[in-house]
């Protein structure tokens, strides 16, 4: 499910399942996009139709900042939290090793 903000719409998960998502991904044939709007790509989005369709089309949409995840609360009712970049980015790399590890013992 997804939670639209201003025309872009944001995955409802958790920062686990964000994580599982984008392992599983890496898992898959073919290109995944991923990518977390902040409130300037929302706004850019509104005003370059193209580019909102890429927005649309990526497989794994993850709000980025606060301005987006107070927006979503407050025009769908959606409570986010508010997880920064950097622990995205760790969270994701940590799993990838243990399962890059896994993959090289198999």
């Amino acid at each position: 499910m997804r939670t639209d903000v201003l025309g872009v719409a944001f995955d409802d998960v958790a920062m686990d399942e964000a994580v599982d998502r984008a392992l599983a991904m890496l898992e898959e044939d073919g290109p995944h996009l991923v990518v977390t709007p902040n409130p300037e790509i929302v706004q850019r989005a509104k005003q370059d139709p193209e580019f909102a369709q890429i927005l649309a089309r990526a497989h794994l949409v993850i709000p980025d900042g606060i301005g987006v995840i107070y927006a979503a609360k407050i025009l769908a009712g959606t409570a986010w939290d508010m997880v920064k970049e950097p622990e995205k980015l760790a969270a994701v790399k940590a799993e990838f090793a243990a399962t890059k590890e896994k993959m090289a013992q198999a």
